[in-house]
């Protein structure tokens, strides 16, 4: 008989106190600190709201260099709080990358485009969200106790493994 009391969540699935939490952590830090960088490099080539510089093949203005060091940043905080910050912040931030690599797409070539992004510079955002998403599933931390609720919540574990404490 299958118990259809249990809830199939997506945040079951993932896994805490990985052996390389601190591997995906460092992931998360490099990779904000890269979109810092990258944001300076715009902010100091266009300026404010200019109509895009190419800095390293990737076209964007100094709005979205503003935008992208505030990003790349609280990556790098996160990473450095660690205790689920970065768990949280990395899933929120890597949405966000992907958002605005969907907006830039969306709006490409257009006049409410704000951020003069190009082809190459939507693609580049979607696949930094994709890599800090996935790093961010990996450094999730908690107690053997949530581990244990986490895999009764997906089925990994029969009611009884659970009680036990197993």
């Amino acid at each position: 008989m299958v118990d259809t009391s249990r809830r199939l969540t997506i945040i079951g699935h993932l896994p805490l106190n990985h052996d390389l939490r601190g591997f995906y952590r460092t992931v998360i830090a490099i990779g904000g600190l890269l979109l810092a960088i990258w944001g300076v490099l715009w902010i100091v080539a266009d300026g404010f709201g200019g109509d895009g510089a190419s800095v390293g093949g990737l076209q964007a203005n100094g709005t979205f260099g503003l935008l992208s060091v505030l990003m790349g940043l609280a990556l790098v905080v996160a990473a450095v709080l660690g205790r689920n910050v970065d768990h949280w912040l990395g899933f929120l931030l890597a949405a966000l990358a992907m958002a605005l690599g969907v907006f830039g797409l969306t709006f490409i070539r257009t006049t409410p485009e704000p951020f003069a992004l190009s082809v190459s510079t939507c693609v580049t955002l979607l696949t930094f969200g994709v890599v800090i998403m996935c790093a961010a599933s990996y450094v999730g931390t908690g107690t053997s106790a949530d581990a244990r609720h986490r895999q009764r919540a997906i089925g990994h574990l029969t009611i009884a493994e659970y009680e036990a404490g197993h």
